[in-house]
């Protein structure tokens, strides 16, 4: 027993008939039950189906059910258990928690992923950026020669007879520069991605930081939402502060462009031993379930067309990363979002 509830795996006592005879405190805890609900209980009822195959040495992987909340996912080795004769008697199962490791994979997978994209973006903006400038050049030139073209129709009396023409004119050359510009932005944007983490580290006063990214938003935010501050004392965190501001500017738009008029907006700070910690809430939208793991993803958006360009969370999280940190989102339709950017600080 003594030796059962040390062991920071579940472990289980399973008969040949594949009830549960004994179950450690780890298992216990781990299937969220009680030791009533646990034995007795039939070890396949443990496991979202398919249950694992069990009977082989070799460790699989399964989705162990919890009563009162969400599966787990689990590692599951099973020995058969034998009396002095050989009989058998069942089996001795060994669970394994594996969040962290499916957390640490999702990461790893992320940071491959989002790699590779940095890896091309600088390339591909500097081959968009040049025709794009010729473009936006020639667009404006243009402009100005139609303006001269219109004043000479004016001065002619020949306006009434080309009106529709020459504000078609006027709409076609507006309208292109505003799509020159719209794809400069992008540009500009993958070009960011690609070259985050090379702002200076400068101790700097996050709470201070924050008011400053509220500031630059306080058009946007004022008379349409509640904005909610919390902040507790910081110790200086030695960061680059531009790329922080963009990260916070990035977050803080998201949870606008979300909510509805009278929305609420939550912004707190905390600290650990090691690290500060900033929290960003809305209660607008949200994000259904299936989208969550690609909101970093660049160029991915869950706005309509036309509104955003899809890099503003993946900008986030290439500049989080770079300051070793970490940031998570967990979001519910209808319930609204909530983001956690964690960054270490240094002690001295």
């Amino acid at each position: 027993d003594e030796i059962l509830s040390a062991l920071p795996d579940g472990v289980a006592l399973v008969q040949a008939d594949r009830r549960i005879r004994r179950a450690n405190p780890a298992l216990l805890r781990l299937a969220a039950r009680s030791r009533e609900q646990l034995e007795g209980l039939d070890l396949e009822a443990l496991f979202e189906t398919p249950a694992p195959v069990l009977g082989t040495r070799r460790e699989v992987s399964a989705r162990l059910l919890r009563p009162s909340a969400a599966s787990i996912p689990v590692g599951v080795g099973a020995s058969q258990l034998r009396d002095r004769r050989g009989n058998e008697l069942g089996l001795v199962v060994v669970l394994r928690d594996l969040r962290e490791v499916d957390a640490l994979r999702e990461r790893a997978i992320t940071a491959a992923r989002m790699a590779a994209v940095g890896e091309l973006a600088a390339g591909i903006a500097h081959e968009i950026n040049n025709p794009i400038a010729f473009v936006r050049s020639n667009l404006s030139q243009l402009r100005g020669h139609w303006k001269t073209l219109r004043s000479e129709l004016e001065a002619a009396d020949e306006m009434p007879a080309l009106r529709d023409l020459v504000m078609d004119g006027d709409a076609l050359i507006e309208e292109s520069l505003e799509g020159v510009d719209r794809a400069a932005e992008i540009v500009r944007g993958v070009r960011g991605f690609s070259h985050v983490g090379s702002g200076e580290r400068v101790p700097t006063d996050l709470n201070r930081l924050l008011d400053e990214v509220l500031r630059m938003l306080s058009s946007r935010l004022r008379g349409r939402v509640t904005l909610e501050c919390s902040y507790v004392d910081l110790p200086p965190l030695r960061c680059s502060p531009q790329e922080l501001k963009q990260v916070f500017l990035n977050l803080l738009v998201n949870a606008e462009q979300a909510v509805s008029d009278g929305g609420r907006i939550r912004i707190a700070t905390s600290k650990g031993r090691d690290f500060v910690g900033v929290l960003v809430e809305d209660d607008g939208c949200g994000i259904a379930a299936e989208l969550l793991e690609r909101v970093f993803d660049p160029f991915f958006t869950t706005k309509p067309i036309g509104v955003g360009t899809g890099l503003g969370l993946g900008i986030a999280y290439q500049i989080v990363k770079s300051h070793a940190g970490e940031i998570r989102l967990e979001s519910q339709p209808g319930a609204g979002t909530r983001v956690r950017v964690r960054l270490p600080v240094e002690r001295g």
